[in-house]
């Protein structure tokens, strides 16, 4: 129960909107803590359970696109360990581009799958390969923001993602990481080609909505262009005009 509730609030806490480096970096360093004590004890292991009705309604669910995920994870309880992975790999699944909580988040949580690669062995690492593998499928992937802050941060967990790639395959083995890899890859896929087929259908269904998305989308562009511009718009030093008297 104690370690349960332990557990979950610092899963909680590196979702925060208002996440600061210095705390991710702690959250992490507890995680190990208490997720190796968890291993190191196999009574812990079955006894400490997740159970959904203490959680009440997860703020996933909320979240188009993600219920199929949740549902698998509703059917009875579950182990501790694999909420944790499961929960960590939501959140460092990208969402909202332009966040820079969300590029700290995702770098910290794959140091976090990473520093377990290195400290668990293939048997116990096996279960958690999908958890781990499927956020860095879109990471992997992901277009890099065009502001040079905003850039160099995401910039930094792709880089993770990829080192975190090459450390999981090396450890499994490619026998075990590719076929796991690809269907993951697939999955994503299928579920993107999904719901844009359902939103192609919304929209057809919907003249109305499809003509505020347009409108919606054609100020997001006209935004996008002014941006462009004033950043590349040279600077111009200021002439200062002095003002001659007629006296």
């Amino acid at each position: 129960e104690q370690a349960y509730t332990v557990l979950s609030s610092l899963c909680w806490g590196m979702g925060s909107p208002i996440l600061k480096e210095a705390t991710a970096e702690q959250i992490v360093k507890n995680l190990l803590f208490f997720v190796l004590r968890v291993f190191e004890t196999p009574a812990l292991q079955t006894a400490v359970r997740y159970q959904p009705e203490k959680e009440g309604k997860q703020k996933e669910k909320e979240e188009k696109g993600e219920e199929d995920d949740e549902k698998e994870e509703e059917k009875g309880d579950r182990e501790i360990l694999h909420w944790v992975f499961r929960r960590l790999s939501y959140l460092a699944r990208p969402k909202n581009v332009g966040n820079l909580c969300e590029p700290l988040r995702q770098l910290y949580i794959l140091r976090f799958f990473a520093a377990m690669v290195t400290r668990l062995s293939v048997e116990q690492l096996n279960p958690f390969l999908v958890p781990m593998l499927s956020p860095l499928v879109p990471l992997l992937n992901i277009v890099l923001p065009k502001k040079k802050l905003e850039r160099s941060m995401y910039n930094q967990t792709r880089e993770m993602a990829e080192e975190l790639n090459r450390m999981i395959k090396k450890r499994v083995g490619a026998e075990v990481y590719l076929p796991l890899f690809q269907e993951i890859t697939q999955k994503a896929a299928k579920k993107r080609e999904e719901r844009k087929k359902k939103t192609n259908m919304t929209l057809i269904l919907d003249p109305q909505l499809a003509a505020k998305q347009k409108i919606k989308r054609n100020v997001k562009k006209r935004e996008k262009r002014k941006r462009e511009v004033e950043e590349h718009r040279p600077m111009r030093p200021r002439i200062k005009v002095r003002k001659i008297s007629t006296e």
